[in-house]
């Protein structure tokens, strides 16, 4: 008798063991990897990988890289293989309606920096860019928001001194800087409507501000469409004011298929950038032959090369 009680008992042990083991395995949050290809009209191929490690139901550890290959079609050698690599925490709110990423990463290569460490070669941790991403989708209605600033970290403003004895370590070209000191120069760029802060020192760091946005529709479980808007702002400095400059503004329509866990996006329209200056060379001209002036503001000038259409395709795919 006893010998039956403890086989019973065993086995209503190893059963509840079991069905405790299934409940857990079935409850347990799945770890997710995400690999997103980008190609567009300025930034070209940029590959892009996420994970994400659950904390509970709400609470996500994210991870994430992005491999600027393409930069302005250049390669990734013009800009030391421009790599980001980041982490952060993602939040799911409105019972999962709305998903918030905030990040930071660290930049590596030579954009930001402009080549002026290591004889111009590759930089680790050349910047920091703090960002954010937001998702939400429900009902009918999807849309896609991100945040980021691009901070350079390491600078190289040597001190320079002014023909007026003047020492500045700041953001302004030293040709500029010293040109807008005298008469003739500081006329030379009234004439044109510009500033010395329009032509950065080229030992200064370069910083950018990073912004889009996807609002939509969603017609179907598989089709949706709605607005892109998207900004690309450059902020060039070095200790002493900073300028900024529209790298690109789009503003234009996407469409996107949705099957499964995967997802193409088009989206395309108006781009428009600021139009290019005169060059440094062209001004010192201007300084020393003022004739030149009536020339130059009366040819037509060549527009930013972003100035016409955009357009961005984008595929992504959770695993």
């Amino acid at each position: 008798m006893k010998m039956r009680i403890a086989s019973l008992l065993s086995v209503s042990l190893f059963l509840a063991g079991s069905l405790f083991a299934q409940e857990k395995k079935e409850t347990k949050l799945p770890y997710t990897a995400t690999l997103t290809i980008n190609s567009d009209s300025f930034f070209g191929l940029t590959p892009m990988a996420q994970v994400g490690i659950p904390i509970n139901d709400k609470v996500s550890i994210t991870g994430y890289t992005i491999l600027w290959s393409g930069i302005r079609n250049g390669g990734a050698g013009n800009f030391g293989h421009w790599t980001e690599f980041g982490v952060g925490l993602n939040f799911t709110l409105l019972e999962g309606a709305l998903n918030v990423n905030p990040q930071i990463g660290i930049l590596n290569g030579n954009l930001l920096s402009r080549g002026n460490f290591g004889n111009g070669n590759p930089v680790f941790n050349e910047g920091v860019v703090p960002n954010i991403t937001m998702f939400y989708d429900k009902d009918k209605f999807e849309a896609e928001l991100y945040g980021g600033y691009y901070i350079g970290t390491k600078s190289q403003t040597n001190p320079r001194t002014t023909p007026g004895g003047v020492t500045f370590h700041g953001s302004v070209d030293p040709t500029i800087e010293n040109l807008a000191a005298t008469t003739e120069g500081a006329a030379a760029l009234k004439s044109i409507n510009a500033v010395p802060a329009m032509f950065p020192n080229k030992n200064a760091n370069l910083n950018y501000t990073h912004f889009w946005a996807f609002p939509g529709y969603r017609f179907t479980e598989w089709l949706s469409a709605g607005l892109h808007w998207e900004e690309l702002r450059v902020r060039p400095s070095g200790g002493n004011g900073d300028t900024d400059a529209t790298v690109y503004k789009w503003t234009g329509l996407y469409v996107k298929f949705k099957v499964g866990s995967g997802s193409l996006r088009f989206s395309a329209g108006d781009s428009v950038a600021n139009v290019a200056g005169p060059t440094n060379a062209q001004l010192i001209g201007f300084a020393s032959n003022p004739a030149t002036f009536t020339t130059y503001l009366n040819t037509p000038q060549q527009a930013g090369d972003m100035n016409g259409t955009y357009y961005r395709v984008t595929y992504s795919q959770t695993f």
